[in-house]
């Protein structure tokens, strides 16, 4: 388990060397850059020219670029030497593609403002101001060819299994069935419906299968989300480590299950409790990067800022929630994103969320492609026949039915299991 304080930033200064670096270094990703960027956007003259030789080879004849192709453009040999040692992993080469065009875009502006400061005549200033908008509306431009290896990709898929990481819940994963990279999961609920532990029990048991996972909580710090780890692991009363009434040997238990069951688990947390959605990508990406990724659990989204500080909170979660499904596409891992639900719950008489209720959170319900809600009628109802009983209602799932499953919550050990 690796507990990281943010306290390494990525670096972005120069984009272009991490870009072709995942242009040398992922060679299934080519093609998709070439969609993507062009030589424009690129600052510095000597990667436009190695990323135009990049491109004309591929061209030549649809093959994997290899540094061997250089061997005749000496005078690039030690840029090309020195790409080499700032891989990156394929998978965030979007994220890199987007920022490339944002900061070309940016210089574009700056360059025309530059332009106008001289002009004299109407003609001129919207000859200029054409000219600029042509050369950023070039960049919006993709080209999706659709081939053979679309179905021999699905075939492969199919037989192989998709790949998805499980919620390690069969009647959830039923309806689900799992998590695929690239969708915005929303779980909502009201406070003390489970969502905590709801998370950790799939972050645990995807870990366990040695899945790359990594945790954002703004409402717990790390060492209490640790604790709830051990307590569901071991079986430990989660109640009494927050007492401190453990007895010595249940002391002696809870150490033996943190350094054997939880630490050596391939969890990541980040332990910012206030974080602006740019930096926590930023550190996913660096994550992935040096240790894979495979899932994202965020808790909760109302405690998360976006880069543009809105005074209108509708406004706020809004952008939050279509840049969490940015976000999982550039990661290409599912994000599960937790959320608490409006108070217009407590004036029904059944109390089980519905749609609605995400509605006047912004646009979280459109932007989502699976919306979960959990509810326990215990919590209302204390002579209910469902003591102990977590209802999973699913009402959205975009690719597949909708549903409700029951799952059982212990509370004494923060575990959750069929």
């Amino acid at each position: 388990m690796n507990i990281d304080y943010l306290d390494k930033k990525i670096n972005t200064e120069d984009p272009e060397e991490v870009l072709l670096t995942i242009l040398l270094g992922s060679k299934k990703y080519s093609a998709e850059i070439f969609n993507m960027i062009s030589e424009q956007h690129f600052e510095r003259p000597v990667f436009r020219e190695i990323f135009k030789i990049c491109k004309s080879e591929y061209l030549k004849d649809e093959k994997i670029i290899e540094l061997q192709a250089f061997k005749n453009y000496k005078e690039y040999s030690e840029v090309i030497y020195n790409l080499t040692f700032n891989y990156i992993s394929g998978a965030t080469y979007k994220y890199w593609c987007l920022l490339l065009q944002k900061l070309y875009e940016e210089r574009t502006i700056t360059e025309t403002k530059l332009r106008l400061e001289n002009v004299k005549t109407i003609e001129e200033y919207q000859s200029i101001i054409n000219d600029t908008n042509n050369k950023i509306k070039k960049q919006e431009t993709r080209v999706i060819e659709i081939n053979d290896n679309v179905l021999s990709d699905f075939i492969n898929d199919y037989y192989n299994g998709f790949e998805s990481v499980k919620s390690y819940f069969p009647s959830v994963d039923k309806i689900t069935g799992g998590f695929y990279p690239g969708e915005s999961i929303i779980i909502g609920a009201r406070p003390s419906m489970g969502k905590t532990a709801f998370g950790l029990n799939i972050a645990r048991m995807a870990a366990k299968e040695g899945k790359n996972v990594a945790i954002w909580s703004g409402e717990m710090k790390a060492n209490l989300l640790i604790n709830r780890l051990v307590c569901a692991e071991g079986g430990i009363d989660s109640s009494k480590v927050r007492s401190r009434e453990l007895t010595s040997n249940q002391l002696d238990e809870f150490a033996h299950v943190f350094n054997n069951k939880i630490k050596p688990l391939p969890l990541i947390i980040i332990d910012k409790p206030s974080i602006k959605l740019s930096e926590l990508k930023l550190k996913l990406i660096q994550c992935k990067k040096n240790k894979g990724l495979d899932l994202v659990i965020i808790d909760y989204l109302a405690l998360m800022k976006s880069d543009n500080n809105h005074k209108d909170p509708y406004q706020e979660v809004s952008e939050i929630s279509r840049e969490l499904k940015i976000m999982a596409g550039e990661l290409d891992v599912p994000v599960i994103t937790f959320c608490q639900l409006s108070r217009n719950v407590e004036t029904r008489q059944n109390k089980r969320p519905f749609l609605s209720d995400l509605r006047e959170s912004g646009h979280i319900e459109q932007d989502a492609d699976i919306v979960m809600f959990l509810y326990r009628d215990e919590y209302y109802n204390p002579d209910t026949v469902k003591k102990n009983i977590i209802e999973v209602l699913i009402p959205k799932q975009r690719n597949g039915e909708t549903g409700m499953c029951e799952l059982y919550f212990d509370k004494t050990f923060q575990r959750i299991r069929n």
